[in-house]
């Protein structure tokens, strides 16, 4: 007998329980697969908060100067200062803060706990008076390029000289030796600049900045830094 397609090939029609017990199992094994991950990454979250809860605590309420906080600070910006409401991060404080004691400690036998309260301040010194020269020079459009410092450096710091082997000795950062020579270089032309338009008068470029520094609004963070 004939038999219409319709009838002769029929579809069976899909278990819709079958497939929702299915899915269901899929799932708890897929949430089951999730909760070690999310646990972990909770705990994580909660250990990292705590490294830098901590370091902050320590940074502005004791004073540590460790490995901790400087590690937390170039992932956290840590203000150390700000001039004119503009931030000077710890990060660049506490890195030239160990320069200068590799430096010393280069230098002579030791530091005592004076002597670092002294580096202490300089370090702060430095940062708000480079802060300060690069703000004076971006304002009368004063720029130095990367080739003279990185030729300047070549020439004092490689070969034999003792002032090679300090620039090689461990802690003394050739990133700061390279922003101590931008900036003698902005410092010179800033020099050339107001030479030329009479505004130096017969005060010499330092006392100028120095001059500069006292005019503007510094607020230090760091407890017992004491600037000079």
């Amino acid at each position: 007998m004939f038999q219409h397609p319709d009838e002769a090939h029929q579809v069976s029609q899909p278990d819709v329980s079958s497939f929702a017990r299915g899915y269901q199992r899929g799932l708890a094994w897929g949430t089951a697969r999730r909760e070690p991950i999310v646990k972990t990454a909770r705990w994580s979250g909660l250990v990292a908060a705590a490294i830098i809860l901590a370091a902050m605590v320590g940074v502005y309420g004791f004073r540590w100067q460790n490995d901790v906080t400087y590690g937390v600070s170039h992932v956290l910006p840590l203000p150390a200062a700000t001039v004119d409401n503009a931030p000077i991060w710890y990060r660049d404080y506490a890195a030239r803060l160990r320069h200068a004691e590799a430096v010393y400690a280069r230098q002579s036998s030791g530091t005592d706990g004076e002597e670092v309260t002294g580096l202490e301040g300089y370090a702060m010194d430095r940062a708000v008076y480079d802060h300060v020269l690069r703000d004076i020079a971006d304002s009368r459009d004063i720029r130095i390029r990367q080739s003279p410092v990185q030729q300047r450096f070549q020439r004092l710091y490689t070969g034999d000289t003792a002032r090679a082997r300090l620039a090689r000795a461990p802690g003394v950062s050739a990133d700061i030796l390279k922003r101590d020579i931008a900036n003698r270089l902005l410092r010179q032309e800033l020099k050339a600049r107001l030479t030329e338009a009479g505004e130096l008068g017969e005060q010499d470029i330092n006392t100028w900045m120095c001059q500069r520094v006292q005019q503007r609004d510094v607020t230090y963070w760091l407890p017992g830094i004491t600037p000079s």
